[in-house]
C-alpha cells in the first residue's frame, strides 16, 4: 500500500473502502491521538465530528509538523470550519452532508498534501545532514592546515577519517625516501 489513512471508531470506511484499495490507500482505525504516528507512507488523520474531542489544538499542529495530513469532516449542517479547530493544522475540511465523492476528492487532495509534507520532512533531514558535513569538513580542514606537529598531524588524520567513516579501526601507511634519492642524488 502506498498511503494510510487513520481514523477512529467513530467513522467507518465502508462506503469508500472499495475506491481507496484501488489507489492503494491502507485503512487502519487507531482509538487514540497516542496511536496516531506518521508512518513511511504519506498518512492522513480523518478526524469526524465525533473524533474532535480526542485531539487538541496542539496535537492537532504537532501531527501537522510530524507529517500527517488531518482532513476534518464537517457535521451535517456544519458550513465552516469550527473554532475549535485549528485551521492551519488542516489538510482539508469537508462539510456535511459528506458525500462520497466528495470525500474521495478531499482525501485525494490530503494524501497529496501529506506526500508533500513528508518531501519536505526528508528535504529538511537531507539538507541538516549535509549541513553537518560540510561544517565538520571544514572544522577538519583549519585543523589539518593549523597543526605543525607532523605526528600529532597523522594521528589526527587517522582519527578524523575513522570517525567520518565510522570504522572500529584503521591505519595509515608512511612511505618514506632516502633523501640522496629524492634530490637526485645519487652513490656511484
Amino acid at each position: 500500500m502506498k498511503f494510510l489513512l487513520l481514523h477512529l471508531p467513530s467513522w467507518t470506511p465502508e462506503t469508500i473502502s472499495h475506491p481507496l484499495a484501488q489507489e492503494g490507500v491502507e485503512v487502519r482505525q487507531v482509538s487514540s491521538a497516542s496511536e496516531v504516528a506518521a508512518d513511511h507512507r504519506p498518512t492522513v488523520l480523518l478526524l469526524d465530528a465525533v473524533a474532535r474531542s480526542h485531539f487538541t489544538p496542539h496535537a492537532l499542529l504537532a501531527l501537522r509538523d510530524a507529517g500527517v495530513a488531518v482532513l476534518a469532516l464537517g457535521a451535517n449542517g456544519e458550513e465552516d470550519v469550527p473554532h475549535d479547530l485549528p485551521a492551519e493544522a488542516l489538510a482539508g475540511f469537508v462539510r456535511g452532508p459528506i458525500g462520497g465523492r466528495q470525500l474521495l476528492v478531499g482525501l485525494r487532495s490530503a494524501l497529496l498534501v501529506a506526500a508533500a509534507r513528508q518531501d519536505t520532512l526528508r528535504a529538511k533531514a537531507e539538507t541538516a545532514a549535509r549541513t553537518s558535513e560540510i561544517t565538520e569538513l571544514t572544522d577538519i580542514g583549519i585543523q589539518l592546515t593549523t597543526e605543525k606537529d607532523y605526528n600529532k598531524l597523522l594521528d589526527l588524520i587517522l582519527n578524523q577519517a575513522r570517525r567520518i567513516t565510522q570504522s572500529d579501526a584503521g591505519s595509515l601507511y608512511v612511505v618514506e625516501t632516502d633523501d640522496r634519492a629524492r634530490n637526485g642524488c645519487g652513490s656511484s
